[in-house]
């Protein structure tokens, strides 16, 4: 499960009406960031407001504003926030320390969660899927053409040897050609077959 971009805004939407679900307390949505790993000047603004004057903030609001500020980090921290924020949401299931009527809704909104993440995982598998399959079709071209070169600069190497051989001043004592391997060519015949011709 990671979130490597800025959340959807499906994702977005579905994570704001969660956290407060399942964060019973003013003081437990800025413990939920927190343990995120997030550090902001808003987040101990926040704590603070929370310790003095709790009244005049409300949770969702609380949430949408630390939920921004992780969603606008492009750094690897607010990678890392941004997946533990989902991490802790999709892996919640005590339920109990909900408010009992909010318990029913909570569920409902890890449900939410977990469907989007699950959706975005299977997306990204079956993108890293395709990226692999077309890596080892490029690869296999790349053997293929190197194949290719290989057999045609062969190919080139043992006429080029073949015409100094015809070539040869008549009375020089013939020197050994070392260019015949075991080769299949299809154009001039097999090496064994020419080495024994030389001969």
């Amino acid at each position: 499960m990671a979130e490597a971009y800025p959340f959807r805004p499906d994702v977005y939407t579905a994570v704001v009406q969660a956290v407060p679900l399942l964060c019973k307390s003013k003081r437990d949505v800025v413990t939920f960031f927190r343990g995120t790993g997030m550090s902001h000047a808003r987040l101990d603004a926040l704590a603070k407001q929370v310790a003095s004057d709790p009244d005049r903030l409300k949770k969702h609001q609380m949430t949408g504003e630390l939920l921004e500020i992780a969603n606008q980090d492009a750094s690897d921290a607010g990678l890392k926030v941004r997946r533990e924020i989902l991490k802790r949401i999709v892996d919640f299931n005590n339920f109990e320390s909900c408010w009992p009527n909010d318990q029913l809704a909570a569920k409902g909104a890890v449900a939410k969660v977990r469907e989007l993440v699950q959706e975005k995982d299977a997306f990204t598998r079956m993108a890293q899927a395709h990226d692999r399959e077309r890596a080892q079709k490029l690869e296999a071209s790349r053997r293929q053409a190197a194949e290719k070169r290989r057999k045609q600069e062969e190919r080139e190497r043992v006429k080029q040897a073949l015409y100094a051989v015809i070539v040869m001043p008549a009375g020089k004592q013939r020197e050994p050609v070392p260019i015949f391997r075991t080769c299949d060519y299809t154009a001039i015949g097999s090496c064994d077959s020419y080495r024994s011709g030389l001969r």
